[in-house]
């Protein structure tokens, strides 16, 4: 059995749930204001994030970034992020 990231089995988890399960609801509510409060630290010239997150002064951080980045992606494919929001 390959293994799967706890990413992979919070997304899948999500798509087992009813559209109406108010947990569904509230992981997405999550997701969203976290996409959104990542978005908002994103270098502007690279597209990546400082080691502290919130201190710019920091060197850009390759691998966390490209965590965020497949979270977003597939949030945005599967529909729980808004396309034009996360271009």
């Amino acid at each position: 059995m390959a293994h799967r990231s706890s990413k992979e089995q919070v997304y899948e988890y999500l798509e087992q749930m009813g559209t109406g399960d108010p947990l569904r609801r509230y992981f997405l509510s999550v997701f969203g204001c976290q996409a959104r409060a990542l978005k908002g630290y994103q270098d502007s010239e690279t597209g990546l994030w400082h080691t502290v997150i919130d201190n710019p002064h920091t060197y850009l951080e390759t691998s966390a970034s490209a965590a965020f980045l497949a979270g977003i992606m597939k949030g945005v494919r599967l529909g729980y992020l808004d396309r034009e929001e996360f271009e």
